[in-house]
């Protein structure tokens, strides 16, 4: 379960972040490759209005740990 939001009270959201690494290759040629890496997840407050500037986490390898760590307070508010 993911905690409200400590500044305003909203419900968070779990947001995926599609990666991707683009190289180029070749002295002559203008070939480009894109390769698809893992999404990462990061959790913030989707309220534009929230007096906290719209927190929210780093980018983590999965939903789990990025819902854990915006769980983590300093001061509980429930």
């Amino acid at each position: 379960m993911i905690k409200t939001c400590p500044f305003c009270n909203s419900k968070a959201v779990v947001k995926e972040f599609k990666r991707s690494k683009t190289e180029m290759t070749g002295v002559l040629t203008d070939r480009v490759f894109v390769h698809s890496l893992p999404s990462q997840f990061y959790v913030k407050c989707p309220n534009k209005d929230c007096n906290g500037c719209q927190p929210q986490t780093k980018f983590f390898d999965t939903k789990e740990q990025a819902i854990s760590s915006w769980n983590e307070r300093v001061i509980d508010n429930g």
